[in-house]
């Protein structure tokens, strides 16, 4: 709701509906997640752009860069930062405290440089839509008090975050502050299915409607005294509506049908919707060639039925990225595979004699990592760059430091991991699971944004962030010192 409310305050001009979605963008990630703000925005950008046969690419690439640099500022913003400060004992407050300077920094520099390299993209005027009233249905706010449930959960989880490790300590992991508020979450949903589902059913399918879990159930199939199943009409599969050029006379009728319900009267109603005689079944036609049907399986089945019974929470699991799962676990095994073939410890000597002090540490492990992302993916490499920091040969073969300047590049190389890993998502779709996830979302929706041309854009915004974001991190920890 919020991001279409952003679109409309455009308004016909395409330059300000640039910098309202890159701000919406920026906003939203700072509190949730890149991945979250990713699934939400492009739909949206990719459904108003398409509306108007509008070039959706400027908005699209903008904000997925913008996206994964204004993740750094909280650790919940990224998965890699999370293992960045628990690798290292850094709580909430601290990581916030470092990370939000370069942050900041690094997004002004992306919003320039997102301007300046796309500008001739973006549409000078957007024509007014002339479906308002179903964009705002489409998009509105289905359910406010879930909503408001929803917000107070994120509010909550965001305090316990700050305040737990300050309390306890560091020996509290992330997840046993999160799931908790998860769990929370999908058991109001399954709640609301369980429990609210039979008077949905008695509401004759309005109350879903509203919500949005089904389609609009046909007004003339209540005559028979019975609901007909989520998307048929008669009986009959809802894939073939509208074959028989029948639907605009069923829809007047319904009107009629309705009209005479609201009025009172009892004077008769058309035949076609009182009738309790069973319609006749036109005629089976021949399967098409070209339509292919999928056997039903025992998943199918078991998913129609979960579906059915639990929609909400259905939906939720089916839209988690499964698919993702093989590839990520693939790549933590080459991580470990490297670790235990001796390679940590060579890549620990290597970067430790590229690393003489503070500034250059920064610098070069930020664009290393910036680069490993794209090999490896930023998770699994994060997990790789953290071994290496903490392991004896970095500490011996840096140079001759003191226990506390080895302490402080260290922990300099740590920031500029997360820079590198955030940003890195910013060069191949494989650097990062949102890069995965972004570009089958845009396929899905019909789409095209090949590597190529999101390789050659981003190479010139990502090198001028990581400069950036490096460049702030260093003069903070030269100005401030690490151990304040």
């Amino acid at each position: 709701m919020i991001a279409y409310k952003v679109t409309r305050l455009g308004g016909d001009s395409g330059k300000k509906l640039f910098f309202y979605l890159l701000l919406l963008s920026t906003i939203m990630t700072v509190f949730t997640s890149n991945d979250v703000v990713v699934l939400t925005v492009t739909p949206i950008i990719c459904y108003m752009m398409q509306g108007n046969d509008l070039n959706p690419d400027a908005y699209l690439l903008s904000n997925f860069i913008i996206i994964n640099i204004a993740s750094m500022t909280l650790y919940i913003g990224n998965p890699t930062n999370v293992i960045v400060a628990q690798a290292f004992g850094i709580n909430f407050i601290q990581y916030s405290a470092w990370m939000t300077l370069p942050t900041l920094f690094s997004t002004l520099v992306a919003f320039a440089s997102t301007y300046i390299l796309l500008r001739k993209k973006i549409p000078t005027h957007i024509p007014t839509s002339s479906s308002d009233s179903g964009d705002a249905e489409r998009f509105g706010l289905k359910d406010r008090n879930g909503a408001i449930f929803g917000v107070a959960l994120l509010l909550g989880c965001l305090v316990c975050l700050m305040v737990v490790p300050l309390v306890v300590g560091h020996g509290v992991e992330v997840w046993v502050l999160t799931v908790p508020f998860a769990g929370l979450l999908m058991g109001k949903d399954l709640v609301w299915d369980l429990v609210g589902w039979s008077w949905l059913r008695r509401e004759g399918g309005k109350a879903r409607e509203r919500r949005g879990l089904v389609d609009e159930i046909p007004v003339d199939t209540f005559s028979m005294g019975s609901i007909a199943p989520r998307g048929s009409v008669d009986g009959r599969d809802g894939d073939d509506e509208g074959e028989d050029g029948d639907d605009g006379e069923r829809k007047d009728t319904s009107q009629q049908s309705l009209t005479h319900f609201h009025n009172g009267s009892v004077s008769p109603l058309p035949t076609s919707s009182t009738s309790l005689t069973p319609p006749s079944n036109p005629p089976l036609k021949p399967p098409s060639s070209h339509k292919s049907h999928k056997p039903t399986t025992h998943l199918n089945r078991f998913t129609r039925t979960l579906k059915h019974h639990i929609p909400t929470l259905a939906t939720i699991l089916t839209r988690l990225p499964w698919t993702l799962i093989p590839f990520s676990l693939s790549m933590f095994i080459l991580v470990e595979s490297l670790h235990q073939n001796g390679w940590t410890a060579r890549l620990a000597t290597a970067l430790a004699f590229l690393s003489p002090n503070l500034l250059t540490t920064v610098f070069v492990t930020g664009i290393i990592s910036t680069l490993a992302s794209n090999l490896l993916n930023n998770l699994p490499m994060t997990i790789l760059f953290a071994r290496i920091f903490q392991h004896q040969n970095f500490s011996t073969k840096a140079g001759n430091f003191g226990q506390r300047d080895m302490e402080s590049i260290r922990r300099g190389g740590l920031f500029a991991l997360v820079v590198g890993s955030n940003v890195g998502a910013n060069v191949l779709f494989v650097g990062s699971l949102a890069g995965l996830m972004w570009s089958d979302l845009l396929r899905k929706r019909g789409v095209r944004f090949s590597q190529g041309k999101f390789l050659r854009w981003c190479s010139g915004v990502t090198p001028w962030v990581v400069v950036a974001g490096c460049g702030c991190l260093a003069v903070e920890l030269v100005v401030m010192g690490f151990d304040r």
